[in-house]
């Protein structure tokens, strides 16, 4: 069954800005996929395999002049290719955003992590500085992909893994590992890696804060437009909200529909039954409409027990249909548990709208119509101008 649009739901059948217009087709969508989720995700990972494929260039030359031990370029190709295969694969499927992360940034670092580790094991005693400056760097980067925890494990993670060729490889073989070397090293990584490591978990924390006030903000603002455009008895469009969409309607070139409704005998079921009964009756149609009515089709309150429903493409005759379709299924309706016989009916004047039309005057000739549905015996809907569709309950 379609749903009446609420306040807080977009009206369709506005006219809008991009209204009309076609969808701009998706760049590189074999690569980076159709899914926003991973589009946002995926350059960053294709960044990281290109930064791979510089570091093996890099890794064949230096074997090439003499700065690394033989056979040390071939397997970091190998695990680059095999280890980028898989993360792009992951992220490129979809699977990986059912994890917390998923542009998997936490696992990338760690196996980057790994392989510096293996560069700085084959880089010549000498030169293996550099191998440090890329730790730094990774680090640093790390401010802006992780969260503070995983800033402060990529930090613990870096020292306990370098540890292994600085502290523990000069006892297995201390003439590639030359242990005053390595010692004087691992002081200098001792020395650094905690400070960037704090740097980067505070700034990842001060984004995560700014991350949860942005949040908060728009939830505010969320909030505050829902309070400026919602009836909050009914949850439909209340009558400010409904002026705007029927001038942003009256600005556009298609024609429209409208229909004033007015409860029967409200004041009676308020004097009678009490005025709980009578916000159940409220919201009854309300819900009447949310139920019967077309997704495209727009209910607000008025103002009191009056209501102005917005058809939009359709004529006067097809409105005044589903208002029939609207009556008999309050007819059906029990509002008020406490007063089971009680049903709600409606009176409605319904007058459609043209692009050379005044939207005051159209209210006027649906107001008019309202009026003389009422003066007619109520429980009936009338088309502004014609008084022979007006009907009692079953027509339409």
């Amino acid at each position: 069954m379609m749903h009446i649009r609420r306040a807080t739901d977009p009206s369709p059948g506005i006219p809008a800005g991009t209204a009309g217009r076609p969808a701009r087709p998706l760049r590189w969508r074999w690569l980076l996929g159709d899914n926003h989720r991973i589009r946002v995700r995926m350059p960053l990972t294709l960044v990281c395999a290109l930064v791979y494929v510089a570091f093996c260039a890099l890794a064949f030359a230096g074997e090439h002049v003499g700065l690394t031990r033989k056979g040390f370029a071939v397997p970091l190709a190998v695990g680059s290719a095999c280890q980028m295969t898989l993360f792009i694969a992951l992220l490129r499927s979809g699977w990986s955003l059912r994890l917390k992360d998923p542009g998997m940034m936490f696992p990338q670092n760690i196996v980057a992590l790994i392989s510096i580790t293996y560069a700085y094991s084959m880089l010549a005693p000498t030169d293996r500085g550099m191998a440090l400056m890329i730790v730094s760097l990774m680090v640093v980067f790390s401010i802006y992909v992780l969260s503070p925890g995983q800033s402060l494990a990529l930090g613990v993670a870096s020292a306990l893994i370098l540890a292994v060729p600085m502290l523990v490889m000069p006892h297995v073989d201390p003439q590639w590992f030359p242990f005053d070397q390595e010692l004087v090293r691992f002081e200098l990584l001792a020395g650094t890696l905690p400070a960037l490591t704090m740097a980067a978990r505070h700034i990842a924390r001060w984004r995560e804060n700014v991350g949860r006030q942005r949040d908060e903000l728009k939830a505010t603002l969320a909030r505050v437009q829902d309070l400026a455009t919602r009836d909050k008895l009914t949850g439909l469009c209340n009558r400010r909200h409904m002026q705007d969409l029927l001038e942003q309607a009256g600005a556009g070139s298609a024609g429209f529909c409208i229909a004033l409704v007015d409860l029967d005998h409200f004041k009676q079921i308020n004097d009678r039954h009490g005025h709980r009964t009578g916000d159940l009756a409220l919201q009854g149609f309300a819900n009447a409409c949310v139920e019967v009515l077309r997704s495209s089709d727009v209910a607000a309150r008025w103002g009191g027990e009056e209501f102005l429903i917005f058809f939009p493409e359709l004529s006067a005759k097809q409105a005044h249909m589903a208002l029939g379709r609207l009556r008999e299924a309050l007819a059906q309706r029990q509002v008020c548990a406490d007063a089971p016989d009680l049903r709600v009916a409606f009176s409605a004047g319904v007058a459609g709208h043209k692009p050379h039309n005044a939207l005051d005057d159209t209210l006027e000739r649906a107001d008019r119509a309202l009026y003389a549905a009422k003066h007619e015996g109520r429980d009936r809907s009338l088309l502004a101008g014609d008084t022979t569709l007006g009907a009692p309950l079953g027509v339409a």
